[in-house]
């Protein structure tokens, strides 16, 4: 039996903790809230985290077709 390949497309999942000066618990959870955010355009300079855990959820698996042609720009369209 021949193998083939399948390409798989998922999405990644990191939990992390996160270290947060303040005054009191709605004002840390404001805070993260906003580093949150800030995290997911960009990596502010002064956030850091660790990787304790790894979570991958698979969306989708499809055979890949090794033989198929490229696509032919004007003639595949």
């Amino acid at each position: 039996m021949t193998k083939k390949e399948y390409r798989v497309d998922a999405y990644a999942r990191v939990p992390y903790a996160a270290f947060i000066h303040a005054n009191s618990r709605e004002e840390a959870l404001e805070i993260a809230e906003k580093k949150a955010e800030e995290y997911s355009q960009y990596l502010p300079s002064d956030f850091t985290m660790s990787c304790d855990d790894f979570n991958l959820k698979v969306d989708s698996v499809t055979p890949v077709n090794p033989c198929m042609r490229p696509f032919i720009p004007n003639f595949d369209d």
